[in-house]
């Protein structure tokens, strides 16, 4: 009986309120004794009931999506703990499972909750972490029939070809998007979003003769396609992706004392003899590239602070090459009044300077039959397509009730490999059987804008 007495008298009880920043009830909030089993949640209106052993104790405070709070009692019995927004949700989440337990094994008091009133709290949260997470997912499979080919007739008819509707191609892919608001309170908002698409194209039917061709280093017969003549850089070949590029290999640069093929000379390129042949022609041709990419994708960011406000956006796409057709004149010394790189002159391959960088001075790629993977480049990148950022002065007068300043960019920075002008290709976007192809392409245009904005009386 006496150590019963000195145990009740030793027990303390705590009573209080879980509320958010902005004052609202925290239902379903955690309240733990530091270090002990010692605990309980609050009710529906964010009050709690906890007996303790030692008044001094410290009480851990947590729920999902706010920060976790340690509250020392020093000997208080009525208490009042605001949680704020945890700044660092994403990187750490916690998820609290409750159970039964039988009184005995627990030290201190149970607050007994009903079974809806714990539905409530737990759909409280869904709710919560729902109103944080958006997002979709999207799948298509599709079939496009009738493609338009260019194919040739007998010359006797007056044409040398005839445009006609044949062959089948198919896309299949999937899109994600996700957004996310981090932080949602009085003084700060901040969300961010991407989203991804992965999109692969197979040609299942091209509906003409079979042809000898070179694929995966291996000859074979195969129904193919060539692309228009600007350089015969596409084929389309059936069972394969739409548009790969295709011409010959390189292997660096003749040196002096090498083993030359046809016409070559010291300081040339070398084309691979695919069929060891000695003779370099179309049989010589193969898969050097994919414009295709692996996947585009795209980023934003949403910022309010106050009275300041900061957006952005940055889109990109990965795995794709590009035929840098630039080069093919900047890149070549040939001798003739035309624009050329000063590397391509400095660097240029000379006897007593020989090197794999620049072919010779005089070197020319007129006439010839096929483009080279020399001219072929990464074309992945990363855009900060846009930002915007405003800001509300705080200005008012007998005439104006506020000022708001804007400034926008567009376009003003570009991560890529890509040596050309810009690794977004519009080069013959009107003509489908030319993809990826840079010729002439202009760079994209870099602007931003100043923008006042007066707000007046009516």
């Amino acid at each position: 009986m006496l150590l019963r007495s000195q145990q009740a008298i030793a027990q303390h009880n705590v009573t209080g309120t879980i509320i958010d920043d902005a004052g609202d009830a925290l239902p379903g909030a955690t309240i733990k004794v530091k270090d002990t089993t010692t605990g309980t949640v609050s009710d529906n209106d964010g009050t709690f009931s906890l007996t303790v052993a030692d008044k001094n104790a410290v009480l851990l405070v947590f729920f999902l999506g706010f920060e976790t709070r340690e509250i020392p009692l020093n000997g208080r019995s009525a208490i009042e703990v605001a949680l704020g927004d945890d700044a660092e949700l994403l990187e750490e989440v916690v998820v609290v499972g409750y159970g039964t337990a039988r009184k005995s094994d627990l030290t201190g008091s149970v607050s007994t909750v009903k079974v809806e009133d714990r539905v409530a709290r737990q759909s409280n949260t869904v709710d919560q972490l729902l109103h944080r997470l958006s997002g979709s997912v999207d799948f298509y499979d599709k079939t496009t029939k009738d493609l338009l080919q260019n194919i040739p007739i007998p010359t006797s008819s007056g044409f040398g070809n005839l445009l006609i509707n044949r062959g089948t191609i198919n896309n299949t892919g999937v899109e994600l998007a996700l957004q996310a608001v981090l932080v949602d309170t009085k003084q700060i908002d901040l969300s961010i979003g991407g989203n991804i698409a992965f999109n692969k194209t197979k040609i299942e039917n091209l509906g003409i003769p079979l042809d000898e061709n070179l694929v995966d280093d291996a000859y074979g017969q195969r129904f193919y396609y060539l692309g228009a003549t600007i350089s015969r850089g596409n084929i389309f070949i059936e069972g394969e992706e739409s548009s790969l590029f295709y011409g010959f290999a390189s292997d660096c640069i003749y040196q002096t004392g090498d083993d030359l093929i046809g016409n070559a000379q010291a300081g040339d390129i070398r084309i691979v003899d695919q069929n060891a042949d000695g003779v370099i022609d179309n049989q010589d041709r193969k898969v050097i590239g994919n414009p295709n990419p692996d996947f585009i994708y795209g980023m934003n960011l949403s910022l309010q602070v106050g009275d300041l406000s900061v957006s952005a956006l940055l889109n990109g796409v990965y795995g794709n090459d590009i035929i840098n057709g630039n080069l093919l004149q900047l890149g070549n010394v040939e001798g003739i009044s035309r624009n050329i790189l000063p590397a391509a002159y400095h660097n240029a391959w000379r006897p007593e300077a020989q090197s794999n960088t620049f072919p010779r001075i005089g070197y020319t790629t007129i006439a010839a039959i096929a483009i080279s993977d020399r001219y072929v480049e990464d074309g992945s990148y990363l855009r900060l397509a846009n930002v915007i950022i405003g800001y509300d002065l705080p200005i008012k007068s007998g005439v104006f009730t506020g000022v708001n300043v804007y400034v926008s960019g567009q376009n003003l920075v570009t991560w890529t490999g890509y040596s050309g002008y810009d690794p977004e290709v519009t080069t013959f976007l009107s003509n489908g059987l030319i993809n990826g192809v840079d010729w002439n392409g202009a760079p994209a245009t870099c602007s931003s804008v100043l923008i006042l904005t007066f707000n007046h009386q009516s």
